[in-house]
């Protein structure tokens, strides 16, 4: 028996150096993804989180130097708060095409995850990147950052501050290398 386990262990570890070390790319990104966070489950339980609050949420538009505000009833809420959560960023749909970088943002205070293109992204998912920024004492999300693209290569900025409000910017391309401010949609619910 003293014999079998010294002569079995340094068989496993000969046959382990002769395996190729080339991983592939999906068994790296399986690894990077580790720490994939559900950013649509999230937005979704925050949603519910606003409306058993029983708070009413106001949303305030700003658009070629005009603003409105108006307010938002519970029947809207989900319809207002669609390009937040659609399409759904899970780790099902989602994960290959993106990896994770996980850093502890100094100037901050808080854990980011920031999440990027790994190569070519499906016609049917718009995010082209997306950040998580955790307080490290307490684990809670405090800001979540998303960019979307649009038709017409325009860009959707949006930011979510949990408990408190969400912001959406449209910046328009005008495809001669300038880009300008289209609208914004602020819509609070906590101060």
């Amino acid at each position: 028996m003293k014999i079998h386990f010294p002569i079995s262990l340094l068989l496993i570890v000969l046959l382990s150096c002769t395996q190729p070390s080339n991983h592939s790319a999906q068994q790296v990104q399986e690894k990077e993804n580790t720490e994939f966070f559900p950013v649509g489950n999230y937005l979704k339980g925050q949603l519910i989180d606003i409306q058993n609050s029983g708070i009413t949420p106001i949303k305030f538009i700003k658009k070629n130097g005009m603003k409105d505000s108006s307010w938002i009833k519970t029947s809207q809420m989900e319809s207002e708060f669609l390009e937040y959560t659609t399409p759904s960023i899970d780790s099902i749909s989602i994960a290959p095409f993106f990896n994770v970088k996980k850093f502890f943002d100094q100037t901050l205070n808080l854990i980011t995850l920031s999440y990027d293109p790994i190569g070519s992204i499906p016609g049917n998912i718009p995010w082209r990147h997306w950040d998580i920024y955790i307080d490290p004492e307490t684990n809670v999300i405090r800001r979540i950052y998303l960019v979307k693209e649009l038709p017409n290569h325009n860009i959707r900025q949006l930011t979510w501050i949990t408990g408190k409000y969400c912001r959406a910017i449209t910046i328009e391309d005008n495809l001669q290398g300038k880009s300008t401010i289209g609208n914004e949609v602020i819509i609070k619910w906590g101060y």
